[in-house]
């Protein structure tokens, strides 16, 4: 019961909270695909009278899943992801939820009061100042970010808050029994002391070897386990921008006039290290100048500066950082002349200069390769298919891969001899286009496969050789054959070693037990129910049934737990607890009543959903990735 309704608020009260807090913000993100359905019936979810058409649909998906990004903390979430994640259904879901809602508050005349939508927006504390009062301005500057009108907004809390209403009236009416609240709070606050061994197959130690007969008849059995699997000796030519670019002609001209073109790339512009006093009013300016000097700077830059001490010293600066006025002055000073007053229109600057580094210039010499990989760059790509369209030509023409390379002026990689999976016979795992491989193994020898575009450009590969499937011999499978024996033994002996170790920890206790038989023992302490979710539930129940000192042997799918339990604490008596956990209860069985209240007025106005436009259109999404 009490795992029904924690599943129950993890799901929906879950939605009935975020209808509850959510005034939905409409935006278009990423729906142009889309146009093209508005000719034909687009009602996406029908609820009695009430239509969502599929472009509004689209529009919540897409908002949605802005609010998902936008708490993702710097990870990337694609349509595709968020609908893998099942963002798509829940959108739908809330909104039929939405539209039954405002229906039941039209049908039963809810509404919310003018006063009721004054106090909600005054007392909102994204539109309070710091001391907790309304600001106007901090409103309207909301919704204007939001792209909103007033009257508009304030309809759509006006509809939201009569929905609230509907939920309140609905939550007033359910709360859990005191009863059920007290046996609640016992049962998850109930904590157990013990200490565990976990047995499994491994665990147990063989001594016997086993003998060529037994092996023997593992290698009958195994047999579709022990082949080998074909094997196929590729020649691989791959057209990337970076092997196709190095062919392409870039003379010294070239070189030259891009240096030309280019130069202030290869100008790093003089830098000086510059400290700085701001102050707004002339004659504090005028008693500064007058006082200023460059041994006592920084004392007055503390005292009279109008600014915070990261603008005291800029640092090293280019003259484009500062203004123009004070540039002109910073950058004509001499090293560790005061300059100023320098009168711009926020107020008074003075300045010191400490350090000047001078501008540096590279020459065409020293950016002459820079230069030439960047212009063979941009003619990569353009080359790129160039060379494509002639390797394919002269594979069509039934020319060796070779051949193909050579005219282009490329090499082929050596032979690599790899399974359809990449990987070679001595086990190393080699990186291929997964439709290379596949593509290779369909072929005959001194055939080639299509010639597919990677993501780093073209790759095209040609069997030389092809190692067929085989079984491999007895002698060369004695390791897979022996673990497979020595696995079988271990489980069929597990029942009778678990029952050894139970024996000996009621006879010497469970850490001298552990010890003999090289077992990690487990110690748990002040565990509740709701702690153990690494433990089964049967274990999980029957050491709360136990008493202090009962000692356990039970079975668990593929493995034996002995444990020893050390003590079974109820819990103390904590009033804010047994409140937090009543409240709990509250809050899921009035979550139950909601639902129930809801499904039955989706039955009397009809619920209608048209999955299959939804899914056309949000195919897109789908195939993204």
């Amino acid at each position: 019961m009490i795992m029904f309704f924690r599943r129950f608020s993890e799901s929906f009260i879950a939605r009935i909270l975020m209808a509850l807090i959510c005034v939905s913000m409409i935006s278009v993100f990423g729906i142009s695909g889309m146009t093209g359905l508005w000719g034909e019936d687009t009602t996406a979810i029908r609820v009695g009278k009430d239509e969502m058409h599929i472009r509004h649909l689209a529009m919540k998906f897409d908002n949605q899943l802005r609010q998902l990004q936008n708490q993702a903390m710097g990870r990337s979430i694609t349509p595709a992801q968020a609908m893998s994640m099942g963002l798509l259904s829940s959108v739908v879901a809330g909104q039929v939820q939405d539209m039954l809602t405002e229906q039941m508050t039209n049908d039963f005349g809810v509404i919310a009061s003018d006063d009721a939508v004054r106090n909600y927006i005054v007392n909102h504390p994204n539109f309070q100042t710091v001391s907790g009062k309304f600001d106007h301005n901090l409103f309207i500057t909301y919704l204007n970010q939001m792209g909103k009108t007033e009257a508009g907004f304030t309809q759509e809390l006006r509809d939201f808050l009569a929905k609230k209403h509907i939920y309140d009236a609905l939550s007033a009416v359910m709360t859990a029994p005191e009863l059920l609240a007290d046996k609640v709070y016992f049962y998850e606050n109930q904590a157990a002391d013990f200490d565990a061994l976990f047995v499994r197959a491994e665990d147990v130690k063989i001594d016997e070897k086993p003998t060529t007969e037994e092996l023997k008849d593992y290698y009958d059995m195994m047999t579709e386990q022990l082949y080998a699997p074909e094997y196929r000796t590729l020649t691989v030519l791959k057209l990337t921008p970076d092997n196709v670019g190095q062919l392409a002609a870039v003379s010294d001209s070239d070189i030259k006039q891009a240096y030309e073109e280019n130069k202030a790339a290869y100008i790093t512009p003089e830098k000086r290290d510059v400290k700085h006093i701001f102050v707004s009013d002339s004659a504090l300016a005028d008693e500064i100048k007058n006082n200023l000097k460059k041994d006592n700077f920084d004392e007055i830059a503390s005292s009279k500066a109008e600014q915070t001490a990261d603008m005291t010293n800029l640092g090293l600066i280019a003259r484009s950082d500062i203004s123009e006025e004070l540039g002109d002055a910073v950058f004509t000073a001499d090293k560790n002349q005061v300059v100023g007053p320098v009168e711009t229109a926020e107020g008074f600057h003075f300045a010191l200069v400490t350090k000047i580094e001078p501008e540096i210039v590279k020459t065409l010499d020293d950016v002459k390769e820079e230069i030439k990989k960047s212009l063979q760059a941009e003619q990569a790509y353009d080359l790129l298919y160039e060379k494509h369209d002639i390797v394919d030509e002269k594979l069509a023409a039934g020319e060796k891969l070779s051949d193909a390379a050579a005219a282009v002026g490329l090499m082929p990689e050596g032979a690599l001899t790899v399974d359809v999976t990449g990987t070679t016979q001595d086990g190393r795992k080699i990186e291929f286009l997964p439709e290379l491989l596949e593509d290779a193994f369909s072929i005959s020898v001194g055939e080639t496969t299509m010639l597919i575009e990677d993501k780093d450009g073209f790759v095209v590969a040609e069997v030389s050789d092809v190692i067929p499937m085989t079984l491999r011999k007895f002698e060369d499978v004695q390791k897979e054959l022996k673990a497979e024996w020595l696995k079988d033994k271990q489980i069929s002996a597990l029942s009778d070693f678990a029952s050894d170790v139970y024996a000996g920890m009621k006879k010497d206790g469970l850490k001298a037990v552990s010890l003999f038989y090289n077992l990690k023992p487990v110690e748990q302490k002040d565990v509740r129910r709701m702690d153990m979710t690494l433990l089964d539930d049967d274990l999980m129940n029957r050491i709360f049934k136990s008493k202090k000192g009962e000692k356990i042997l039970l079975p668990i799918a593929d493995y034996y737990a002995v444990v020893e339990v050390k003590d079974i604490k109820n819990p103390e008596d904590d009033e804010a607890v047994r409140l937090s956990t009543k409240v709990v209860l509250d809050t899921q069985m009035a979550a139950v009543l909601t639902e129930e209240a809801l499904t039955d007025y989706a039955n009397k106005l009809g619920v209608e959903i048209n999955q299959a436009l939804i899914d056309r259109t949000f195919a897109p999404y789908v195939k993204e990735e």
